[in-house]
Formats: C-alpha cells, sequence, structure tokens
C-alpha cells in the first residue's frame, strides 16, 4: 500500500496525484478514540449545578438563526455522504442528489452573507439612530464646520454628543 501516489508534470515536476483512500479509516477510527476519550474526560469531570427551570428563558438564537445552522449541517453531511460513498465503492444515484445538495448549500451561503451584510448595519436601537444616519448627520456637521457656521455644528454635536457616540 502506497500512502501518496505522485506523477510528474508537464515541466517535469513531481506532482502529488493522489492519497491512498486506505488512510480514511485510520482517520476514521482516530476520530472515533478522540470522541470516546473526549466522552470519557467529560464524564469523570465535575458537573456544575444546572440552573433549573425556574428561572427566565433566555432566547439564544432565532428560528431563523437555527434553521440557517440545521439546513448548514445537513447539506455539508449529504455532500460528504454523497461524495465519499462511491469513492469507497459503494454504488448508488449520488449526483443528482449531490447536485441539489450543492446548490441548497450555496443558496443557504448567499443568503446567509446578505442577511449578516444588512443585519449588522440595519441593527437599530430604539433610541439611537442606525449607522448610516450618523454617518449623515456628521458628514452635515463637518460640512457646516468647513464654511463657517462653526458655532451652530458644535452646539448641535455637543447636544448630541451623548447620544450618537
Amino acid at each position: 500500500m502506497d500512502i501518496a501516489e505522485f506523477k510528474r508534470d508537464v515541466w517535469g515536476r513531481e506532482v502529488l496525484l493522489g492519497v491512498s483512500w486506505d488512510l480514511l479509516w485510520v482517520i476514521l477510527i482516530a476520530a472515533l478514540l478522540f470522541i470516546a476519550i473526549h466522552a470519557l474526560i467529560k464524564a469523570a469531570a465535575k458537573r456544575r449545578q444546572s440552573p433549573t427551570a425556574d428561572g427566565p428563558r433566555v432566547l439564544r438564537h432565532d428560528a431563523l438563526d437555527r434553521t440557517f445552522h440545521w439546513i448548514m449541517a445537513i447539506t455539508v453531511v449529504v455532500l460528504l455522504v454523497t461524495g465519499i460513498l462511491p469513492i469507497i465503492g459503494v454504488n448508488f444515484a449520488w449526483l443528482t442528489i449531490h447536485w441539489i445538495a450543492g446548490l441548497v448549500f450555496t443558496a443557504v451561503i448567499l443568503f446567509h452573507i446578505v442577511r449578516s451584510l444588512f443585519r449588522k448595519s440595519l441593527q437599530i436601537n430604539v433610541d439611537q439612530p442606525s449607522r448610516p444616519a450618523r454617518a449623515v448627520r456628521r458628514r452635515a456637521e463637518t460640512r457646516k464646520v468647513l464654511t463657517g457656521t462653526e458655532k451652530h455644528a458644535r452646539r448641535c454635536h455637543g447636544a448630541d454628543a451623548g447620544r450618537y457616540r
């Protein structure tokens, strides 16, 4: 069993052609051993007292965030399974499943990028204007300073300093 297979490219350099799939079992066994050792360490560790249901409920993540997480997790697992099983030798109609999972994965990533961009810049507190509104206000104040109405700009900036910084 060769661990890796090499070949010469068109320029005569030796390049890696592939790694033996026999190593997959070594990685799988190592991962299972890691999980088992981690479980034993966690089981032996002292546990803190768990919070009770009497306290207030804390919402850590919105339903949309949880849905995004689980769709990502499921598509990654489907992509891994449909990508590795045919190489190992399991025959099934994997290509359509792999393509659909890849498209869903790509769509979810794009949705997450767009959502995170807008969510970070448009998240507004009740008493605090959004970042773009503050930027426009500061630009107007700077223009007033440069055009000579500095007293008015200082008065406005001084009055709002605690509110908009």
